[in-house]
C-alpha cells in the first residue's frame, strides 16, 4: 500500500512539473496566483448578437456589436446595465463604416473605427452622441500616396494616429504633419509565421497614451511598446504558447491557417495605466472557443495573478477603482449579455 501511495505521489509530481515546464523562451501562465470569480448578470434584457469589443468610459459601458441591429455600438450604464443608446451605422456614407472590424475608445470619450475599405477613420463623440448633439462624428481620410503599407488597424490618439501595417508588420505613427514608419517583428521562429500571427492580434492603448500592448490569438504572443514623440519602441515581448499551423495544400501562394489542435492565445484584452488584462483562450473545444481566464500583467511583463471566471466570455473591461470586471458572454450556449465579476 505504501509503495502505491509513493508511486502515485511520484506520478503526480512529474505531472505538475510537466505542466509547468514550457518550451525554452516561453512564459509559464500556470504557476501564478489564481482567484475564482463568479458572475452577476448586469443586463440580460438587451440581447447582443456578436460582441467584438467592450470599453469603459466614465460611467458608460460601450459594446461593439455590428451584427446587432442597425448600429455599430451600444451604450449602457455601468452601474446597473441600463441600455442608453446605440450609435454608428454600417455603410459607405458620411459617418458610416463599411467594414467595422476594429474600434478603439480613448479617455476623452472618442470612439474610433478604421474602415479599411474606404481608407478612412471615423471618430464618434460618445458623450455628444448620448446628449443628442450634432454632428457627433468626424472623418479623416488617409493619403494612400504617403502610405508605404496598407493599414490593418488604426488607433486614434489625441495628436495623431497609431497604425498597424500589413507589409512586414509595421507599427508607426501618422500625425497631421508627419509620418513615422517603425518596422517591428515579434520574436518568433520565422517572419512567415510572424506575419500570419499579426493578422490575428488585438490592440489597446493606455489612457495616458504612453504604452501600447498587442496580444495575438494564435500562439499567445504579447508585445508591449512605448510611444513617445511620434516614436514607437518595443519594450518587452512575452511568448506563451508555440503557434501551431497547417499549410493549405495546393494553394498558390501557400496559405497558412490554424488547425483544431492549435494552441490558442488571447481572445481579448483591456489595459489601464497600471495593468494589462488578457483574456486567455486555451484550446478550441468542439469548434467553440473557451475563454474564461483573465491573466493580469504589470507593465514590466510580470504576471501578477490570474482570474478564473465561472463562465465563458468574449470581451472584458476592468474598473480598478471599483474592483470589477465587466464582460460579455459568448452567445454560443446562452444568449450574449453583459455580466460583472467582483475581485
Amino acid at each position: 500500500m505504501l509503495k502505491k501511495i509513493l508511486l502515485l505521489f511520484i506520478l503526480f509530481f512529474f505531472l505538475i512539473v510537466s505542466c509547468d515546464k514550457q518550451k525554452e523562451g516561453y512564459t509559464d501562465p500556470l504557476s501564478c496566483q489564481n482567484e475564482h470569480l463568479y458572475a452577476k448578470v448586469l443586463n440580460d434584457s438587451f440581447v447582443l448578437a456578436s460582441p467584438k469589443g467592450l470599453l469603459l468610459w466614465d460611467s458608460l459601458l460601450v459594446v461593439m456589436d455590428a451584427r446587432c441591429g442597425d448600429n455599430l455600438f451600444y451604450m449602457f450604464s455601468s452601474s446597473d446595465g441600463t441600455f442608453l443608446k446605440g450609435g454608428g451605422k454600417k455603410g459607405e456614407g458620411p459617418g458610416e463604416v463599411l467594414n467595422p472590424s476594429n474600434s478603439h475608445l480613448n479617455d476623452e470619450g472618442v470612439l474610433s473605427y478604421w474602415d479599411i475599405n474606404k481608407n478612412k477613420i471615423v471618430r464618434y463623440n460618445v458623450k455628444g452622441l448620448l446628449l443628442g448633439l450634432e454632428p457627433n462624428f468626424r472623418e479623416f481620410y488617409f493619403d494612400r500616396k504617403l502610405m508605404p503599407t496598407s493599414f490593418l488597424d488604426v488607433i486614434a490618439l489625441k495628436n495623431g494616429y497609431l497604425y498597424n501595417g500589413n507589409t512586414d508588420r509595421h507599427i508607426g505613427v501618422y500625425a497631421t504633419d508627419s509620418y513615422v514608419d517603425s518596422p517591428i517583428l515579434p520574436d518568433v521562429s520565422s517572419p512567415e509565421i510572424a506575419r500570419a500571427i499579426m493578422n490575428k492580434s488585438h490592440w489597446a492603448m493606455t489612457p495616458d497614451e504612453k504604452k501600447m500592448v498587442r496580444a495575438t490569438s494564435i500562439g499567445g504572443i504579447v508585445q508591449c511598446y512605448t510611444v513617445e514623440n511620434n516614436e514607437v519602441e518595443e519594450y518587452w515581448t512575452k511568448l506563451f504558447f508555440p503557434p501551431i499551423y497547417k499549410l493549405v495544400e495546393g494553394a498558390k501562394p501557400v496559405w497558412i491557417t490554424w488547425c483544431e489542435e492549435s494552441q490558442m492565445g488571447f481572445d481579448n484584452l483591456y489595459v489601464t495605466n497600471q495593468y494589462v488584462y488578457l483574456l486567455l483562450n486555451g484550446r478550441f473545444a468542439k469548434d467553440k472557443p473557451f475563454a474564461n481566464e483573465v491573466l493580469v500583467m504589470d507593465w514590466n511583463g510580470n504576471i501578477k495573478k490570474k482570474f478564473i471566471l465561472d463562465r465563458t466570455v468574449k470581451t472584458i473591461a476592468v474598473d480598478e477603482d471599483k474592483k470589477v470586471i465587466y464582460a460579455t458572454t459568448c452567445g454560443f450556449d446562452v444568449e450574449a449579455n453583459i455580466v460583472i465579476f467582483s475581485f
